[in-house]
């Protein structure tokens, strides 16, 4: 401003017309900037914005991914498990057919060798 005033002195009022003229411009070039500024400013929020929308969104579907593999593996766990118990019940009844079947053998094995050993007397 210091400069347009020396300016105006020295050249009369058309140098202080054109020194107004000058800061006139000035003033609205950085109007203009400070206008791109404040968009610049509301575009950057509306990226954040967004960028946390996303983030957000993959996070929820990484959690949704997680649970449903946590989930059937549980599952998976759980038909082992009765899997297993099928086969173990299915073996521990043939164990006690078998073991009948011996005893059952065995004590007529037992009674034919009882009889045997009473008629050989």
């Amino acid at each position: 401003m210091y400069c347009c005033l020396v300016l105006w002195w020295m050249k009369g009022f058309v140098g202080g017309y054109v020194c107004q003229n000058i800061y006139l411009s000035m003033n609205k070039i950085k109007e203009e900037l400070d206008d791109v500024i404040i968009k610049i400013n509301n575009e950057k929020e509306d990226f954040e914005n967004k960028l946390n929308t996303i983030y957000d969104k993959a996070d929820s579907k990484e959690q949704t991914l997680i649970s449903d593999i946590e989930n059937k593996y549980i599952s998976l766990g759980e038909k082992i498990d009765t899997l297993f118990d099928d086969r173990k019940n299915k073996l521990d009844a043939m164990s006690e057919e078998y073991s009948n079947i011996i005893s059952s053998s065995y004590s007529t094995l037992k009674e034919e060798y009882d009889n045997l050993k009473s008629s050989s007397d």
